[in-house]
């Protein structure tokens, strides 16, 4: 699948996630110059939009046919296969930003991964992410095989490891079956302090 990832998911399902995300970084950070991280990276295309945001961009992909479509594309400085919490518990820290496009789809329970980002980021660092829009206030398997998360518990688990909601963004994130996948963009800022 690594093959035709980019044009399946670009031209059939219309996805900008990952341009979404790096606007909104923009918008409310204007980061400079950082030590980014691309956590579940695929076959790399946000590297080409957070090239211009890095000294250092590192990817993190679970698939090696992913990470090799990524190599080829010649926009990160390290390639890393791992699975993603067991890299953000080992991985060392110093990131200034971490960004993670339609890879929380996949994790239901979110406590290890924030506690990842909390580990990984620099004080003021930003972990900028997508996940499908939820309801309630936890986090629930959908028919698609996907999570879909809602903002109180984003925001819950959040807090609980030091780190402050800086923007939401409610926004469409890919069409599955020609209907609209509703999600939400989010900004967190590791404290200061």
């Amino acid at each position: 699948y690594a093959g035709s990832f980019d044009h399946h998911l670009v031209e059939v399902l219309n996805y900008r996630t990952p341009q979404l995300l790096v606007d909104l970084l923009q918008r409310v950070a204007t980061p400079a110059p950082s030590v980014v991280a691309d956590l579940g990276c695929g076959t790399g295309l946000c590297g080409p939009l957070l090239r211009p945001l890095a000294t250092r961009l590192v990817g993190v992909d679970l698939s090696d046919g992913m990470l090799e479509r990524a190599r080829q594309a010649g926009h990160y400085d390290e390639l890393v296969c791992s699975e993603l919490v067991a890299w953000l518990a080992w991985a060392a820290p110093g990131f200034d930003i971490a960004v993670a496009a339609d890879v929380l789809i996949y994790l239901g329970p979110l406590d290890k991964v924030f506690a990842g980002i909390a580990r990984l980021l620099q004080p003021g660092g930003w972990f900028v992410f997508s996940v499908e829009a939820g309801g309630g206030d936890g986090y629930a398997l959908q028919l698609n095989r996907r999570f879909a998360h809602s903002l109180p518990y984003v925001g819950a688990q959040a807090a609980s490891h030091g780190l402050a909601v800086v923007a939401v963004e409610p926004a469409v994130l890919r069409e599955d079956g020609d209907k609209p996948v509703d999600g939400l963009l989010v900004v967190l800022r590791r404290a200061v302090g």
